[in-house]
């Protein structure tokens, strides 16, 4: 299992930066930030293998390119070539996208039929270069729960489709481990963060949170995903000191 960072956590920083901060922490690789200071979908293929050659150069892994694709939006078509180019330009193995649309609660049968067909058409083109598309597992989205992320991927019938796995905080979301139990088969990437309380305004280490990553790593274990665990966000005066104690923690369990 690998430990990395998303480049998110130090979004207030130039991507350089962020990518000397994952070295800095010990960091087996980064997920690309997809947004402006990052890595943004205008961004040219120049671009891209640029933060790939930064992230080389300090012997790190473009473990994911984590893009704001969305389905179900106007811009979905549009956005789908420069974002695969980003990714084969990176040379990573995972895209990860968004479901856009409501929660999952209010979703129709039209949305994910609707839904089904653009992941078929991305997934198709993404095999082209050997990427495999992975959904954000994020509340108040289409994507805010195991079991219509399990729905969409059976629906679409694509190989290369799989999913994050995150806790969920929203009230009445899915259970830490049994939203983990039901996704293992198809989990491609793990974003940890941790809050106390339930607080989305008490961000914690991951050590100290609500959710046991020392339980969730142990069940990645048996099930024998090699993928990343990664940290995403970071807290304090020091945020590159907090991204290191998160790493090393990480680091003891994996």
């Amino acid at each position: 299992m690998k430990v990395g960072l998303c480049t998110i956590a130090f979004r207030d920083r130039g991507i350089e930066q962020a990518i000397d901060a994952a070295a800095q922490c010990g960091c087996d690789g980064i997920e690309v930030w997809g947004q402006t200071g990052h890595l943004p979908p205008s961004a040219t293929p120049a671009g891209a293998k640029r933060v790939r050659d930064l992230a080389r150069e300090r012997g790190l892994e473009i473990l994911a390119y984590g893009s704001y694709l969305r389905l179900l939006t106007d811009e979905f078509d549009a956005q789908v070539h420069p974002v695969l180019t980003t990714a084969r330009v990176l040379g990573t193995r995972v895209l990860r996208i968004w479901t856009g649309g409501p929660p999952s609660a209010e979703a129709t049968d039209a949305m994910i039929d609707e839904a089904a067909e653009q992941l078929e058409g991305l997934c198709e083109r993404a095999a082209e270069h050997g990427i495999t598309v992975a959904f954000e597992k994020h509340d108040g989205e289409l994507s805010d729960s195991a079991d219509m992320i399990l729905r969409l991927i059976r629906r679409a019938g694509i190989e290369n489709l799989k999913t994050y796995y995150q806790p969920s905080w929203q009230p009445g979301g899915d259970d830490f481990y049994e939203s983990l139990t039901k996704l293992l088969p198809y989990v491609v990437n793990v974003h940890a963060q941790n809050y106390l309380g339930g607080d989305l305004r008490h961000r914690t280490a991951l050590s100290e949170g609500d959710v046991d990553y020392a339980r969730v790593v142990g069940m990645l274990k048996e099930s024998g995903y090699a993928g990343p665990i990664e940290v995403e966000f970071v807290e304090g005066p020091d945020p590159i000191a907090w991204a290191r104690g998160d790493v090393a923690y990480l680091r003891s369990l994996v």
